[in-house]
């Protein structure tokens, strides 16, 4: 099982930008390795960035881009993965799709971040 958030709007560019800002290293562009110096390609199905504890997959689809952590993710990688679902957020409409419902990344935040498993 996973834990995901759901970015809508939020395209690949956003997610180049977001974890440049947040120093989150490239690990895999569409199942093949990446240099952790490698930049974050404009057009992408799926990557996986290095947090500290552990990896947070980004998925590209038509409604935005899905965040996934393993259900088992320690409160340090929840946290990064609720941070990088925020900046993806305010770059993009501002909204956040979890537990299901939308949120506004603010209200979002002050609930504590939730994160849904699946």
């Amino acid at each position: 099982m996973g834990i995901q958030v759901i970015v809508p709007g939020a395209k690949p560019e956003n997610a180049a930008q977001a974890t440049r800002e947040m120093g989150l290293p490239l690990r895999l562009v569409d199942n093949l390795p990446a240099f952790p110096d490698e930049a974050v390609p404009e057009a992408f199905e799926e990557i996986r960035v290095a947090a500290e504890t552990g990896m947070i997959s980004i998925r590209s689809g038509a409604e935005g881009l899905i965040l996934v952590v393993w259900g088992n993710a320690d409160l340090s990688l929840r946290e990064r993965t609720g941070s990088l679902a925020a900046r993806l957020a305010e770059l993009s409409d501002g909204a956040i799709i979890a537990v299901g419902r939308r949120w506004d990344v603010g209200a979002w935040l002050a609930a504590g971040f939730p994160l849904q498993e699946v």
